[in-house]
């Protein structure tokens, strides 16, 4: 019954690597972070695709004909468009992390409003379903977004200088 696992393992990958970056390898975090972008990008990419082909994370039923949305598709469609994002704005200076915590708040952005809103997953505040479009709200994603954003949006208005702002 899941849908946590992004947050979790970003949650994991990022703890995990500002301690090693910042107190071992004394390495700045944002720096690598903006590296992990494509990596990430693509590999939720690859999963999505995967996903197809083990009938995991499929779309809700709908009343049009062609039945099932096609949410996996979607999802890797969206990634790759992220990281074109992520390449075009490699040839602007930004500060260090911006590529990485924008990837982040666009990521989630997408995932709880379009994504999850299509995908078959139990509803864990069932404000609103429609079985003929295929939609309903509100997943374990959708409400734990929130304070994901909130907290993305904070680092990068905390971080990014004032003259990106």
């Amino acid at each position: 019954e899941g849908g946590l696992a992004w947050h979790g393992g970003l949650l994991g990958g990022v703890v995990a690597a500002f301690w090693y970056l910042h107190f071992q390898a004394r390495y700045d975090f944002h720096t690598v972070a903006d590296l992990a972008v494509p990596g990430i990008a693509l590999g939720y990419t690859l999963i999505r695709l995967a996903n197809i082909l083990n009938g995991e994370n499929v779309g809700r039923m709908t009343g049009f004909s062609f039945g099932r949305w096609p949410v996996q598709w979607i999802a890797a469609l969206f990634s790759i468009l992220l990281l074109v994002r992520h390449f075009v704005l490699d040839k602007r200076e930004l500060p260090n992390g911006y590529r990485f915590w924008s990837f982040v708040f666009y990521h989630q952005i997408f995932r709880a409003a379009i994504e999850e809103t299509l995908r078959e997953m139990p509803l864990m505040v069932p404000v609103y379903e429609n079985p003929f479009l295929g939609i309903g709200f509100f997943t374990a994603v959708q409400v734990t977004t929130p304070p994901v954003l909130l907290f993305v949006g904070w680092i990068l208005w905390r971080y990014l200088p004032k003259r990106h702002r």
